[in-house]
């Protein structure tokens, strides 16, 4: 398994294939991205100010197969019932389920919010520092344990899903693997999108810009304001497998 603490960028020995990106590249679509954002950023609850780590984890959690907007609207209400993680730990997984029907896939959730609670409290309700040990929590994957370290940390952390790695393999060429999650190529280019401006509102901007406009099925090429570099667009080159496979629907 790919270590992500250890995973970096140095100059630019990517793959000797077709992966090769400039730093001008980089750049020009950093800071299209950013602009792209300001304009047209979306607003939900858990981009307004610094959020509780069980408020970033709980949403991240719940963001796994249910679209934003849904999240948005029903994260206040799980809140309420379910303000912190004893209230959680405390809860039965019945009571769980029930509170989050309106979301879906509540047996599962249900199931990993209870142990996830019980152990962070068993912890004095201390979540790891380091991601290796974040990983090994109930539920908490590669995703989840990023978007912690980037929330809580500040460290620049991608927040690397299928829509995320959709955007840059259109723009910049495709990965190495199926699984975006062990590819060292979009792993890489994601960090050295992110290796300056600010981390937070680069990765909403990517997530944003693929929910809205680099989209799955029918993208809005004409529309795109990466579409003058974007090897996709330029080339007519066909969808890749990650466009029509997302866990974290944005």
């Amino acid at each position: 398994m790919i270590s992500l603490d250890s995973l970096s960028v140095t100059g630019w020995h990517m793959d000797e294939r077709s992966h090769r990106f400039t730093d001008r590249g980089v750049s020009t679509f950093r800071e299209e991205v950013l602009l792209w954002y300001k304009q047209h950023g979306r607003d939900f609850l858990w981009r307004r100010g610094r959020l509780r780590t069980y408020h970033v984890v709980i949403t991240e959690e719940l963001l796994q197969r249910t679209s934003a907007p849904i999240v948005n609207r029903f994260l206040p209400s799980f809140l309420q019932r379910f303000p912190d993680w004893r209230a959680l730990a405390e809860a039965s997984e019945s009571e769980i389920r029930h509170v989050l029907v309106p979301v879906g896939l509540w047996r599962r959730r249900a199931k990993m919010f209870s142990k996830l609670a019980r152990e962070v409290v068993h912890h004095n309700g201390r979540l790891p520092q380091d991601r290796r040990s974040l990983e090994e929590l109930p539920g908490v994957g590669q995703y989840v344990a990023s978007a912690i370290l980037l929330m809580r940390n500040g460290r620049r952390e991608p927040l690397l899903d299928a829509s995320m790695a959709r955007l840059l393999e259109r723009y910049f060429g495709p990965g190495s693997k199926a699984d975006f999650r062990f590819d060292s190529y979009l792993q890489g280019l994601a960090r050295e999108i992110l290796s300056t401006g600010n981390p937070r509102d680069l990765n909403w901007g990517m997530l944003d810009l693929s929910a809205a406009v680099c989209r799955a099925t029918r993208p809005l090429c004409h529309s795109c304001p990466l579409s003058g570099g974007c090897q996709h667009f330029l080339n007519k080159l066909p969808v890749h497998p990650h466009a029509a496979r997302s866990h974290t629907v944005r």
